[in-house]
């Protein structure tokens, strides 16, 4: 029976040494946590006296009491502390506007955005096929006098002082102007020198392959995911170039008063396709609202039948009856929405025309037609159009500054 017993207890003596060893391991977790919480203790009271010391510093700094005698150090001072290696990066960045002065810069960035009626509030999360990747671009000129500002009480970094333009490429291609500084928040710092095409997927630049489910973005459904500065003319230009905006960049120089004796001829080129697409959509437009115009004007006398009156037209076809459906009524003129439509278009590419000045620069298209080569004068059909539709907006732009 000992024997037995003997045998039954041989194991549990063999694990003792074990059993030991993680009780050990356990002494000295408690130890190094013990040892972590005062660390963590230590590390906090350090970090609140640096705010403390930092706090009366700033305060001087803001109130132009004090001053390292360097913008960019009192601004990292201020924004990020005694950050030595965000200096640099500043520095690095000033010495590159420096270089440049005169030039253009252009500030683009990714970003996650939400598309669709959200309500944050009520839905923080949404789901992730309401995002996609959008990317902006804008455009400015680097001062003469100070290639880089930095604002210490708004924490604007200034990249251009006078105005800028936003690049639109995804629906109207336009560029629009501006009339303030080019700049970013001290906080955007973080985005800087991540890789933009990094966020480029399949080719598909719009649409991401992960998306931002598990953080709010904010009210506007907008989180940045990375940041990127081009300094000079050469690097402005390629980028132009590699979205295929060429087309954009004549009117983003004359935007930002900015000329240049020759274009590009790869600009020159990119912008005789966009003027010519632009005028063979117009003309197109421009026919098929007369044909609507012409088909309304036979109509225009027919009465539509009331709802549930019981009458019906037998002395017209149903196209006619469709129509006299979809007419909708502006003024004393009776328009189908199909004709609202068309006028919209035209009064679109009227707009692109004026903005590339089409209706100034002497041009003739020439196409082979039947009986034989036709001669298009564009800038005088676009002003007769002009005159023709009588757009409010058109018409009022061109009383206020008949070049533009």
């Amino acid at each position: 029976m000992s024997k037995k017993e003997t045998k039954s207890q041989s194991p549990l003596f063999n694990l003792e040494g074990e059993i030991f060893s993680i009780e050990t391991l356990d002494k000295e977790i408690e130890i190094q946590k013990r040892r972590a919480v005062r660390e963590t203790e230590i590390l906090q009271s350090l970090e609140k006296e640096k705010s403390e010391k930092l706090k009366p510093l700033r305060a001087k700094i803001r109130s132009g009491e004090a001053s390292t005698g360097s913008q960019i150090k009192d601004f990292i001072l201020i924004y990020f502390g005694a950050d030595k290696e965000k200096e640099n990066q500043f520095l690095d960045l000033k010495e590159e506007l420096s270089q440049h002065q005169g030039e253009f810069v252009l500030l683009k960035k990714i970003e996650h955005r939400a598309h669709g009626h959200i309500d944050f509030e009520f839905n923080p999360k949404p789901h992730p096929e309401l995002y996609h990747w959008e990317e902006t671009a804008s455009l400015g000129v680097i001062s003469n006098k100070i290639p880089l500002d930095l604002d210490i009480k708004s924490g604007q970094i200034i990249l251009a002082p006078e105005k800028h333009c936003v690049i639109n490429k995804h629906q109207d291609r336009k560029s629009f102007l501006k009339n303030d500084s080019l700049s970013f928040v001290y906080y955007e710092t973080a985005k800087l020198g991540q890789s933009i095409e990094s966020f480029y997927a399949n080719d598909r630049p719009f649409f991401p392959s992960i998306y931002p489910t598990e953080e709010k973005i904010n009210s506007q459904g907008v989180k940045d995911l990375a940041m990127e500065i081009l300094v000079g003319d050469k690097k402005v230009f390629n980028y132009f170039k590699n979205r295929a905006l060429l087309d954009l960049y004549p009117l983003a120089l004359k935007q930002l008063g900015r000329e240049l004796k020759k274009l590009p001829p790869e600009s020159e080129k990119a912008l005789l396709e966009r003027k010519t697409n632009i005028f063979t959509h117009l003309q197109e437009a421009v026919e098929k609202e007369r044909s609507l115009r012409k088909k309304l004007e036979e109509i225009k006398d027919v009465k539509a039948p009331k709802i549930g009156d019981g009458i019906h037209f037998t002395d017209i076809d149903e196209d006619i009856e469709k129509d006299i459906e979809d007419m909708k009524i502006i003024g004393s003129i009776p328009l189908s929405n199909k004709h609202e439509e068309i006028l919209h278009k035209i009064e679109r590419h009227l707009e692109e025309a004026l903005d590339l000045e089409m209706h100034q620069t002497p041009w003739v298209i020439k196409k082979e037609l039947d009986p034989g080569k036709v001669e298009f004068n564009v800038p005088q059909i676009i002003m007769n159009y002009c005159e023709y539709y009588d757009f409010p907006e058109i018409k009022k732009r061109l009383a206020k500054n008949p070049k533009t």
